[in-house]
């Protein structure tokens, strides 16, 4: 704009025939136009999604059932007169709409499969049917759009013998526009065909859903996408490896779109396509440094990871992908730990790896992880600085992580304030019947009934990071004291017994020392006068004490 600004018109009064004057030289139109227009130097490529959008069921990735279930419609020649394609983007939702169209509109349906020969298909395929009515709900969503729309629906189809609208994001429309459309929805003229597809189906009215087929499209698994990946590469003759179509399919999340577009981007990467180029030029972090940040984190080791985030930021990487492919890590961590690594979609060396580490940590430790990378992810979205949250996690989980012991669970953690040798009867006697540790020197007296009951929603809060199972137990337990002690008191019996245990005493009391609040801990069974049968209160404690 700033060249086209700065020329002058010509001397000549028929300035189109002479030119454009730039300084003293004009220039012709033709050449002025090419130079806006780029004509011979560059020329606008299809996105590959756009290119190899598939025209038939049989060529859609995934979503058996919804190819299935049409394909059959559409041979018996029995469609509906309106459809609900709800799910995640990139899932082929339009696509499916588009194929529908095109197959009622074929003139020589073959059970349920257009020819792509006739005059509708050739009109579909370059996106010159007149048909075919494609509305975006997100900037047509007033109840006007929807007015000016059912005013035009009862005009006969112009080629065809069916109109179909589509609208996209359907959610987006108005509570005006829906219930306009309420109406004309249930009963359209026989030509008309509504397909609305959305990625948030809830945010539809319940009266528009039932009036519609519903089909719920899933994420796309990762060896679909591959194979879908491999053909367009291969058709585009560019020279990938297959852990790089992999890796591709695995970011993509899900979405074949997405895939695809990233199969585009990748297609300028000179020479071979391998998962370690992939990695460099798209700005996504690689496994093995992730999976070094993880174990730095266990082993806290909080400078190192300070270090390597404000590292990666600097160099451009993007620090939401670096949370996702951590979290991605964590949970392969806890799928190592619940014994289902074979199925991860990672080398045998990788599951060395994480099994390695899993032997490190425990569930709830490696859930614990996990919601805090989450609510890093979360806060860097609004964020200033967007390291910040992932650094906060850090620091906070540093704190929180300890070397995990031969346990099955957090319930058999170490008590607190036991020394690091090995548990002996002796002493987890003397820690069941005191409730306290064997230093009884630091130890709190004077307890007063008004500060425990003070202190007690936040001995929950704490028990409920150290192990959610005891902190269940504790919700509606009641609390004394006696005797410088604080008294627990349960109404089932199986409750009493759990946390009588040395392992649930000592984190009890752990749970006390973090609120700043050391004192010796006694369980005790409160009777309960009206009590429930025997086969009722059995339930109730094996699942909780709910009932």
């Amino acid at each position: 704009m700033n060249t086209i600004c700065s020329m002058g018109l010509g001397r000549g009064k028929d300035w189109l025939g002479a030119g454009l004057g730039v300084g003293r030289r004009p220039v012709p139109c033709f050449a002025l136009v090419q130079g806006i227009m780029g004509v011979g130097r560059f020329c606008m490529r299809q996105a590959l999604y756009r290119k190899y959008r598939p025209k038939t069921l049989s060529e859609l990735v995934g979503q058996e059932y919804v190819k299935i279930t049409i394909g059959n419609q559409l041979a018996a020649g029995q469609v509906g007169h309106a459809y609900l394609f709800a799910g995640p983007k990139g899932t082929g939702k339009t696509t499916v709409a588009r194929i529908l169209a095109r197959s009622v509109n074929c003139l020589e349906l073959t059970n349920g499969v257009p020819c792509g020969k006739c005059v509708n298909c050739v009109a579909f395929d370059n996106n010159q049917m007149m048909d075919l009515i494609e509305i975006d709900a997100a900037s047509n969503n007033s109840v006007d759009s929807v007015r000016d729309l059912i005013s035009k629906i009862s005009l006969a189809p112009t080629l065809g013998k069916y109109k179909i609208y589509i609208l996209d994001e359907a959610h987006q429309l108005s509570k005006p526009a829906s219930n306009a459309l309420l109406k004309t929805l249930e009963e359209p003229p026989s030509h008309a065909i509504f397909v609305l597809a959305t990625t948030e189906p809830d945010r539809l009215l319940p009266t528009i859903i039932s009036r519609c087929q519903r089909f719920d499209f899933r994420f796309v698994p990762v060896g679909e996408a591959v194979k879908r990946l491999a053909e367009i590469a291969k058709a585009e003759k560019m020279n990938i490896s297959k852990d790089g179509l992999e890796f591709i399919a695995r970011q993509s999340g899900g979405s074949e779109r997405d895939a695809e577009s990233l199969l585009e981007q990748a297609s300028f990467i000179e020479g071979e396509i391998t998962q370690a180029k992939l990695t460099e030029w798209l700005g996504f972090v690689d496994w093995q440094t992730v999976y070094e940040m993880t174990e730095w984190l266990v082993d806290g080791k909080v400078k190192e990871i300070l270090a390597k985030i404000d590292e990666l930021y600097h160099n451009g990487y993007d620090l939401n992908r670096l949370t996702a492919s951590w979290m991605a890590i964590v949970r392969q961590v806890l799928a190592a730990k619940l014994g289902n690594g074979d199925r991860l979609p990672v080398t045998k060396e990788q599951i060395n790896h994480l099994v390695g580490l899993a032997q490190k940590l425990s569930v709830q430790r490696t859930v614990i992880i996990l919601q805090e990378l989450m609510w890093a992810g979360r806060e860097m979205r609004s964020v200033v600085v967007p390291q910040t949250p992932l650094e906060i996690a850090v620091v906070k989980l540093a704190a929180k992580i300890e070397p995990a012991e031969d346990e099955a669970d957090e319930e058999l953690s170490k008590p607190a304030g036991m020394s690091g040798g090995t548990k002996t009867k002796e002493n987890q006697s003397a820690v069941a019947s005191e409730g306290a540790t064997t230093d009884k020197t630091t130890q709190r007296t004077g307890i007063v009934l008004s500060e425990i009951q003070e202190i007690w929603p936040r001995v929950l809060e704490q028990m409920r990071l150290i192990s959610p199972t005891l902190a269940g137990m504790l919700v509606k337990a009641q609390i004394g004291v006696e005797r410088d002690r604080v008294v627990v008191k349960f109404t089932s019996k199986f409750h009493k017994e759990k946390m009588e245990q040395p392992s649930g005493l000592g984190l009890l009391q752990r749970a006390f020392r973090e609120v700043g609040y050391d004192c010796a801990i006694v369980c005790a069974l409160e009777q309960v006068i009206n009590e429930q049968p025997a086969d009722i209160q059995n339930v109730s404690e094996i699942f909780g004490g709910v009932l």
